[in-house]
């Protein structure tokens, strides 16, 4: 299908009530191009031959074959160092596996793959380098935390949710519709939760197309910088007997995730244009909401309030929501730039038996041959360099086999 192109919905910005910005003032003079990103649910169910590939049983056996090459000791590979160099799958499989990093990037923005063998990795480590085996086909793994974790733990660990220090998925609370700081992020179930834990996904693509159309007042504000918190959770607690300059001057240790140089905040759009006309989306309301307990932050207006509830309502409509509860052996990947995902409440199995407990594996990759985004993603991604971008200040890389 070729991109068609829409002048009018993008001149639909002009009639914007709110004050322009040179992001805002492109908008409305640039056409969009609405690429097959722009998705509904619909259409992803009609489709689905097309986003799907389960596995034959002779590419489970060199996924097997790969972890266990990779755990013995005699390869001396560490986790956090493994690429595409570090072992080899055929051509064949190669090649499918290329075309599903293709469709992630240039497509529709997501992807499943089913079957990965579980069943034959019997051990964490073969689990982990499984994972990590068909991640580095998607792109440079990345780290997750200021730990430098490159393998992220999917699970309940006792967080609380509502402690603006704390991450969402390391609790069995419901997770928001989001963007995470990478390219790809990739899921795959090791075992799924007793109740709930749905998976959810839309394009954030789709959801400004119709904003544009029906509310290009909340467009136009939803293009304009909003604070983001960077959940420097020790920084805060100094910060409010000391003043946030000479605390992060005086305690740098202590600032956890925030780059160096960096304030515990900082602002960035939602939604974004690209030179090529690409439609782009960076989101987490929480982080949005956690800023607002800095004093230096200005508060919510109404308008950014109602813009962000809009996207929130639009992202978990029927028409545009995609469902999926990922099943042990499926691995879920998707292009943050053009999709928000999100995950319903679970309850894992009484008596905290860890077999049975709620566990995915987590990936964030940098792709050699991602998309342009705009500079400004730079606060976020540290860099908006293709190939070399995302993830969190860290010292050091780890892959470790549990949440920690």
């Amino acid at each position: 299908r070729s991109p068609a192109r829409s002048t009018r919905a993008a001149a639909a910005l002009d009639n914007s009530s709110s004050p322009s910005t040179s992001l805002s003032s492109r908008l409305s003079t640039r056409s969009i191009t609405w690429r097959e990103d722009a998705w509904s649910r619909a259409e992803a169910e009609r489709t689905r031959h097309e986003w799907e590939l389960v596995l034959t049983e002779r590419e489970r056996m060199e996924i097997r074959d790969a972890a266990a090459y990779l755990v013995d000791e005699s390869t001396n590979v560490r986790r956090e160092e493994i690429t595409r160099k570090s072992f080899s799958f055929s051509g064949n499989f190669s090649g499918k596996l290329e075309k599903v990093r293709s469709d992630l990037l240039k497509g529709r923005g997501f992807a499943l793959i089913r079957g990965v063998p579980l069943e034959f990795l019997s051990t964490e480590e073969e689990r982990a380098a499984a994972a990590i085996c068909l991640g580095s086909y998607f792109g440079k793994l990345l780290p997750q935390n200021g730990k430098g974790h490159v393998l992220g733990h999917v699970k309940d660990i006792g967080l609380d949710a509502n402690n603006p220090n704390h991450r969402i998925y390391a609790t069995s609370a419901a997770q928001p519709f989001h963007t995470d700081s990478a390219d790809i992020v990739g899921l795959l179930c090791i075992n799924k939760a007793m109740e709930g834990g749905l998976s959810s996904f839309c394009s954030s693509t789709r959801i400004f197309r119709q904003i544009l159309k029906e509310r290009p007042d909340l467009a136009g504000v939803l293009t304009r910088p909003f604070h983001v918190d960077r959940k420097g959770k020790f920084i805060h607690s100094l910060s409010i007997y000391l003043s946030l300059s000479f605390c992060l001057k005086l305690f740098p240790s202590f600032a956890g995730e925030i780059p160096k140089g960096k304030l515990p905040y900082y602002e960035l759009a939602i939604f974004h244009l690209t030179l090529e006309g690409r439609v782009v989306c960076i989101l987490d309301r929480s982080f949005i909401s956690a800023a607002q307990r800095w004093p230096q932050v200005p508060r919510l207006t109404r308008l950014q309030t109602e813009a962000l509830d809009l996207v929130e309502a639009k992202a978990a409509s029927d028409e545009l929501r995609f469902d999926m509860m990922l099943e042990p052996g499926d691995l879920q990947l998707v292009h943050n730039h053009v999709i928000l995902h999100a995950r319903s409440a679970f309850k894992d199995y009484v008596g905290g038996d860890k077999g049975k407990q709620r566990h995915l594996l987590r990936l964030w990759m940098c792709p050699q041959d991602g998309i342009a985004i705009p500079a400004t993603f730079a606060e976020r991604y540290g860099s908006n360099e293709v190939g070399n971008r995302g993830g969190m200040p860290c010292e050091r890389l780890v892959a470790p086999l549990d949440a920690c």
